[in-house]
């Protein structure tokens, strides 16, 4: 049986205990990278034309946000773990940057054509791929589609529990923009660590399953 949300968030706030300076930081540097790349966009020759700067603004996010994605998740799975990730964790999501970038476009597109059904499928979709990125970070060998099918696996079950969570951050999010959204700085490393011993939580039960089977 899983831990329940409140002993996670709990768990999450002691792993982050010494190690709130980092992982702010590593929040900083990836939200100044977000805000450097749209002051750019709205730079120079993209100024005449708005399809040409949307067109690169979609260009961008497709090459950046899966390898982020992934090296932030290491980075915060390490810190779930009570280990000493570096600062430049964040950016090893580049050297593995094939399997990152096809898992982005997988997860968009099976998520998208969920929408496209009805809001649930899409909610559903979105929390089945949840778990994808932690699963990518420590097995170097599994192919994007793998690790989907995986995740996807390892949710069943737990999609209510991960969704009840993800409300939990929603509404700091929205209490966030009362602080300028200066408070994202403390609320992304705290949901991160958060998601990271939930995976942690159901990757310990599917694998003593698994191993009931075997």
């Amino acid at each position: 049986m899983l831990k329940k949300n409140k002993e996670i968030l709990k768990e999450a706030e002691f792993a982050l205990a010494k190690k709130w300076g980092q992982a702010i930081l590593v929040s900083l540097s990836y939200i100044l990278i977000l805000i450097s790349i749209v002051l750019i966009e709205k730079k120079g020759l993209l100024n005449a034309r708005s399809i040409l700067r949307d067109l690169l603004q979609i260009a961008i996010n497709l090459i950046i946000t899966g390898p982020f994605t992934l090296g932030i998740s290491k980075y915060y799975l390490e810190i779930a773990r009570r280990e000493n990730p570096r600062y430049n964790t964040m950016y090893i999501g580049f050297l593995d940057f094939k399997r990152a970038f096809i898992t982005y476009i997988l997860t968009g597109i099976y998520t998208t054509l969920r929408f496209l059904l009805l809001i649930i499928p899409g909610i559903i979709a979105a929390l089945d791929y949840s778990l994808v990125y932690f699963i990518l970070s420590e097995d170097s060998d599994i192919s994007s589609n793998d690790a989907i099918l995986k995740s996807k696996k390892m949710m069943y079950g737990h999609r209510k529990q991960l969704f009840y969570m993800s409300l939990t951050f929603l509404g700091l999010f929205i209490a966030s923009i009362f602080t300028l959204f200066i408070g994202l700085l403390w609320l992304m490393p705290y949901s991160y660590v958060s998601f990271s011993l939930f995976y942690e939580d159901v990757k310990k039960q599917h694998d003593a399953e698994k191993l009931i089977i075997e």
